[in-house]
Parts: C-alpha cells; sequence; structure tokens
C-alpha cells in the first residue's frame, strides 16, 4: 500500500513539474543554435536574413554578424536564381509555413 501511493505520488510530481515548465525563447532560441549539421535561418517580410543558427555559419561560412540584415539570394546559384527558384522557395514557406531545401548553395 505505500509502494502504491509513493508512486502516484512520484507520478503526481512528474505531472505538476510538465505543467510548470514553459520553454522560453530563450530555450528554443539555444536548441536551434545547436544544431550544427543543419543550416536554419528566418527572414523578415524583406527577405532579409534575421537569424542564423551555428549550422548555417558552419556551413555557409558567414558569421551571424556578417550575414544578419542581408538577403538571402546569395546563397542560390545563378542557375537557380534565373529559374526563379528563391521565389519559389520563398511562395512555398508563406502557404505551409516552411520550406525544405535539398540542393546545392554557394558556400
Amino acid at each position: 500500500m505505500i509502494k502504491r501511493f509513493q508512486q502516484r505520488e512520484d507520478l503526481n510530481q512528474i505531472s505538476i513539474s510538465k505543467r510548470r515548465y514553459i520553454p522560453t525563447r530563450e530555450f528554443y532560441s539555444h536548441v536551434i543554435d545547436s544544431i550544427e549539421d543543419y543550416a536554419v535561418f528566418t527572414m523578415d517580410l524583406d527577405l532579409k536574413i534575421n537569424s542564423w543558427n551555428s549550422g548555417a555559419s558552419k556551413i555557409f561560412k558567414y558569421t551571424e554578424g556578417e550575414i544578419i540584415g542581408q538577403k538571402f539570394h546569395f546563397i542560390f546559384t545563378q542557375h537557380d536564381r534565373t529559374l526563379g527558384i528563391p521565389e519559389k522557395e520563398i511562395r512555398l514557406a508563406l502557404d505551409k509555413g516552411k520550406a525544405k531545401d535539398n540542393r546545392w548553395h554557394l558556400c
């Protein structure tokens, strides 16, 4: 009886802990920045880069300070820019909320 009560109490504590913890913006920022095998960045409505993770720095060889405020088109090859690929990806991101890309980019 005591063991069963203890298990229930432990589960209640876990449940209370889960309800109390609300991840902050800073928490998510650290999680995204710790991803080093993928470039993760965001843009504002003018298509200027406004966030840049450590993976993007590693892959593209630009520091966050060098890239924030720059237009994102620079990562595409001239061929892709001629084909309108950046604009297509922007439309996809606006429609679906994200645009995954698996192609060659300029680094």
